[in-house]
């Protein structure tokens, strides 16, 4: 595209860059002025990018930048000023010097004369000669050096020009660079850290939009102003609508501090996956919370709030919690019969001593040896078929206390005590010989055997009485 004739201003070309922003952008920018019963039609997002890289192309495809060169040089002296004002100044000169010299003639007696005419023929030759060897080549020269300078200015002007083109399609590629950051490499970069996708032409909707908030929710706005303001914000919306973000979020209800808080767009296929796997782990983390408490927890992002929902106790209970219950209710039971037994066998221990030293009165000790035996492996044997009955009973959670100690009703001072009263004081530790008649030995020893002790407390108890104890 050639451009001749004068310098082009550096004001258009701002005023070029100005209009090619401006209408990339007057999508978002014109909502200014929209209304919301005349929305501004939306471009999709990189229109503006699109708008921009056509014009470049345009401008790449147009005609490109002639350069021209300037004219052969060429001086006509007849057209020159300068030389027909030099011819008429040596004319003039030529008819004063021939007027003197015909004169200073006269004077002398020549007056027209041979001499006279061949003086003045050599005054005129000698003149133009002055003006064809002296001057026409001054002003030859002078031509030349207009020539010159014109075709460098002229040379200035087009490099000028030329510079003004590439600095337009320079800031038209700048404006490009910004606007592909703006609206695809930034929200793409964004998307990729966050998980949601939000357009540069969205993004700088949503700001205008709040820019209005802010101005109406100043104190000092008219009821006029803010009327205003509101059908600016309407268009917004609209716009804000046709590019699939939720307008509601930025509604006319909602106050600057909270809108400016929204997070629109759109979630990722990345950010989809992990909404999903955030809401796995919070189902994993509620049904985990489900099976320790034995509640049924709803799931939520703050986890620590399962311990709020176990605290209210208005949550359902869960199969599992029921069990428990019921474990609890039984071991509570068990506990209670545990109880009975133990005092129901303390009694029988008492009644047991009584009917023993009642028998030795009447029929004698080995007498009441042979019918305690008896009496013992009667009550092993239902103390057994009970204790069988418990453990086919139990259920897990019991199985896991099965380390307990066994209680055992029968101690070992109560069968020494026992003994001692019917044979005297037994040796301290089993030392010396026994009082015990060696023919009750194994009376005695089958006693031990069959009482409901421990096995440590049977050694202890036949130690103590001097018997050996049965394998």
């Amino acid at each position: 595209m050639a451009i001749q004739g004068t310098v082009v201003s550096t004001r258009p070309l701002e005023e070029d860059k100005n209009k090619v922003i401006a209408q990339a952008a007057q999508n978002v920018r014109n909502g200014s002025t929209a209304t919301a019963n005349a929305p501004q039609p939306f471009t999709q997002p990189g229109g503006r990018v699109n708008n921009t890289l056509s014009q470049i192309q345009d401008f790449i495809n147009g005609p490109s930048f002639q350069f021209t060169g300037p004219q052969q040089w060429s001086y006509e002296a007849d057209s020159d000023p300068a030389y027909q004002a030099a011819l008429s100044t040596a004319k003039r000169n030529i008819a004063d010097q021939q007027a003197n010299t015909n004169a200073f003639l006269r004077v002398g007696g020549q007056g027209k004369s041979t001499w006279s005419e061949t003086v003045a023929n050599q005054i005129g030759a000698k003149e133009m000669a002055r003006v064809s060897d002296t001057v026409l080549p001054q002003l030859m020269q002078q031509a030349y050096q207009r020539y010159s300078d014109q075709a460098n200015r002229d040379m200035q002007l087009q490099q000028m020009n030329y510079g003004v083109q590439r600095d337009k399609i320079g800031d038209l590629a700048n404006l490009y660079a910004q606007q592909y950051q703006y609206d695809v490499t930034r929200p793409m970069q964004e998307a990729e850290l966050t998980g949601t996708y939000l357009p540069g032409e969205a993004r700088e909707a949503i700001q205008n939009l709040l820019g209005l908030k802010q101005q109406a929710e100043d104190k000092g706005i008219s009821r006029e102003g803010r009327a205003e303001l509101s059908k600016q914000a309407d268009g917004i919306r609209a716009q804000l609508s046709a590019m699939g973000i939720d307008p509601t979020l930025y509604g006319a209800d909602v106050a600057y501090n909270k809108a400016k808080l929204q997070n629109p767009g759109f979630r990722t296929l990345a950010g989809q996956q992990l909404d999903l796997s955030n809401k796995q782990a919070n189902n994993s983390a509620a049904m985990g919370w489900s099976e320790l408490t034995g509640q049924m927890l709803y799931p939520q992002n703050d986890w620590s709030g399962y311990q709020r929902q176990v605290n209210r106790g208005d949550s359902p209970i869960t199969l599992s919690g029921q069990q428990m219950d019921l474990s609890k209710q039984k071991m509570n039971m068990d506990r209670q019969q545990m109880q009975l037994d133990q005092q129901q066998r303390m009694f029988q221990n008492s009644m047991q001593e009584r009917q023993f030293n009642e028998n030795v009165r009447q029929f004698g000790l080995e007498y009441a040896m042979r019918e305690l035996q008896n009496q013992q492996q009667y009550g092993l044997g239902l103390d057994r078929q009970a204790l069988d009955e418990a453990r086919f009973g139990l259920d897990i959670e019991n199985s896991a206390n099965r380390t307990q100690k066994t209680n055992y009703s029968m101690k070992p001072t109560t069968m020494i005590d026992l003994l001692t009263k019917q044979f005297g004081e037994m040796p301290k530790d089993g030392n010396g010989p026994s009082k015990i008649p060696y023919s009750m030995h194994d009376q005695v020893s089958a006693l031990i055997e069959t009482s409901d002790m421990s096995l440590e407390d049977k050694i202890f108890t036949a130690k103590t009485l001097g018997i050996e104890p049965k394998n």
